[in-house]
């Protein structure tokens, strides 16, 4: 009886142990997460903080080695200079024209070909969607200098030219080279977001199209009716991602636009280009301090209306990321 009565207290301790030892393991892990996950966070939003309190500083704070975080002049007189420099509203209106009106066409082309690729059978279907894989990788840099020179002188089948005998039409300096490049499908990471629609009507069952197609509804319909609203999600995070891209594009709008005044930023941090015109225009005797101080006033102007966007759109963007991802 005592035997049977230690052998049951072993096996608890036993138990016990095993039990606080996954606990311990468990706490561990999520200790390290989180320190993970804060580490990650902070090292993404320190530059950001960082452009936030330097545009807040005079110059006798930036010299200030005491000065960290907390400006001890506050002043608003950089985001007046940035403001007047970058002209805010001008720049503002065409950008966030260009963007809203180019993703638009980007999210339409894209899942028209998307549907395409996944639902018909054609031939050099294969070859056709590695090339739209290909053109995932392939840097904007590579096709700079032929966008340019296809702008220029744009011509359509040599019609223009055989027509009037010029050389071409000159979309410099305009929307329409963006415009066409998004009805067209062939814009700033196109094939991203081709393949992205791609994944998602494979995902979706073949059984709806069949039933409809039984009950006399023509390709156009079925699209219309039945993908189409099975696909919004998908549809909204491809015109998010593109919004985003073209709102921090810098390479296309640098060939471009040699007048126009857009945002032309990268995705990586610095509008280089817009903020050393926001410099160089307040005046060549501003000294290098002041200079980064008018710099990150104009970077917190232009990165502004992109975490309104995200604020507003967070729960729909995480909605449709995870439900295509299922499909991915």
């Amino acid at each position: 009886m005592k035997t049977s009565e230690y052998e049951t207290l072993k096996e608890n301790m036993r138990h016990r142990g095993y039990v606080l030892s996954r606990k311990l393991m468990k706490g561990l892990w999520s200790l390290i997460r989180s320190v993970l996950i804060i580490g990650i966070c902070f090292v993404i939003i320190y530059p950001l903080l960082s452009k936030i309190s330097v545009s807040f500083m005079e110059e006798i704070d930036f010299y200030d080695a005491s000065v960290k975080y907390i400006p001890r002049h506050f002043t608003w007189n950089n985001y007046v200079e940035a403001f007047q420099g970058i002209k805010f509203p001008e720049t503002f209106r065409n950008t966030i024209f260009l963007s809203l009106v180019t993703s638009i066409f980007h999210m339409a082309s894209c899942t028209f070909v998307a549907y395409g690729f996944a639902r018909f059978q054609f031939k050099w279907k294969k070859v056709l969607l590695a090339l739209v894989v290909i053109s995932i990788v392939i840097p904007p840099q590579v096709t700079m200098v032929s966008n340019y020179i296809n702008f220029k002188y744009f011509d359509i089948f040599g019609i223009y030219k055989l027509i009037t005998g010029n050389q071409g039409i000159n979309l410099l300096n305009s929307f329409a080279p963006f415009f066409i490049l998004g009805i067209t499908a062939s814009g700033i990471k196109n094939g991203l977001y081709i393949f992205l629609m791609i994944q998602y009507f494979r995902g979706m069952p073949k059984a709806l199209d069949e039933a409809a197609y039984i009950d006399g509804a023509s390709f156009f319909q079925v699209f219309r009716y039945i993908m189409l609203p099975g696909a919004i999600p998908m549809m909204a995070t491809v015109f998010l991602f593109s919004f985003v891209w073209q709102y921090n594009d810098v390479y296309y709008a640098t060939i471009l636009f040699t007048e126009l005044q857009v945002f032309s930023t990268s995705i990586q941090g610095l509008a280089r280009t817009t903020l050393w015109d926001v410099t160089s225009s307040i005046g060549s005797e501003s000294n290098m301090a002041y200079q980064a101080l008018i710099r990150s006033a104009a970077t917190v102007m232009v990165i502004a209306p992109l975490i309104v966007l995200y604020t507003f759109t967070q729960k729909l963007f995480v909605e449709s990321v995870s439900r295509s991802g299922l499909k991915l």
